[in-house]
């Protein structure tokens, strides 16, 4: 693993795909209202090494499997945690997009709670109305940007490669189309990398573009999301693989980019191109190389 500095960008940009900031508000057994604070991260069984380096990273947190799903969680609720490690945390390593705004939240809550005032019926107000401006129910926040992302401001903080990293491990979709790669298929093993968000990301979708200096539009959807798509081997070659080797890619993701970095070794060994195509002996030894386990 890299330094903690490169890691604690990397965790942060994780956060900002699949991360959760969450207030509980629930009756006690004795009938009155109280509160607790939850960072949840909840990624596929497979990706269980990567949630194990997050859990050693911070030194706190619980890895759970819930019986119902193949999903693995890693939670971490004791305010003391959430004091000491995960606020402080996010502060040196600041959150870019839309969950920002959650995590400013949050820590107003972690005020109340840590006052012991979230006992009081004037607390659990507070925190519900805290509750109900968060994640899903926040209002539309496509144009707000943070002082650190402001080139303009002296709180400037460009973004750091760790944290895109860690946000295409989260979010990110580095795979082959089709992906059930048969011998018959007419249009045979297009490389692609896609990243797919709500449209209250859009400032953060354009920082990463303008990092890659690409040209790729975004394409809007009517379901509010927006998508990055780069369909070019080349991109790969001369600039996604040379980025992940200065800022290291972690978790299944990473098997995906292997397998595409030998398919794309093939591909120039045969000098495939659109006047020397696949034969069939090419296609199955690229098939070979995506569905082998890694």
């Amino acid at each position: 693993m890299q330094n903690n500095k490169d890691f604690g960008w990397f965790f942060t940009g994780f956060t900002e795909a699949e991360g959760c900031f969450n207030i509980n508000i629930y009756k006690t057994k004795a009938g009155k209202y109280t509160a607790k604070l939850r960072f949840s991260i909840a990624i596929m069984q497979n990706d269980l090494d990567l949630l194990n380096k997050f859990k050693n990273y911070l030194n706190c947190g619980i890895i759970s499997k819930p019986r119902s799903n193949d999903m693995v969680h890693l939670t971490i609720s004791k305010i003391s945690d959430i004091n000491n490690i995960l606020i402080p945390h996010f502060k040196n390593y600041p959150l870019r997009g839309n969950k920002l705004q959650d995590f400013y939240s949050w820590c107003v809550a972690a005020e109340i709670i840590t006052s012991k005032s979230h006992l009081t019926s004037e607390g659990i107000v507070k925190l519900q109305d805290l509750f109900k401006n968060m994640n899903r129910s926040r209002v539309s926040l496509e144009d707000y940007l943070p002082s650190h992302c402001n080139k303009n401001s002296e709180n400037y903080i460009p973004i750091n490669g760790n944290y895109i990293s860690g946000f295409i491990a989260g979010d990110g979709s580095i795979s082959i189309y089709p992906s059930t790669l048969t011998l018959d298929n007419s249009k045979f093993c297009k490389i692609f990398i896609s990243l797919t968000q709500h449209k209250n990301n859009l400032l953060l979708m354009n920082e990463i573009k303008e990092f890659f200096n690409i040209n790729n539009k975004l394409n809007i959807y009517p379901n509010n999301t927006i998508r990055l798509l780069i369909e070019n081997k080349e991109f790969f070659r001369s600039t996604l693989i040379p980025f992940f080797k200065k800022y290291p890619l972690y978790g299944i993701k990473l098997k995906n980019l292997n397998k595409i970095i030998k398919i794309l070794s093939v591909i120039d060994k045969y000098n495939i191109n659109k006047n020397n195509v696949y034969t069939q002996e090419i296609r199955q030894e690229i098939i070979n190389i995506w569905f082998a386990e890694s």
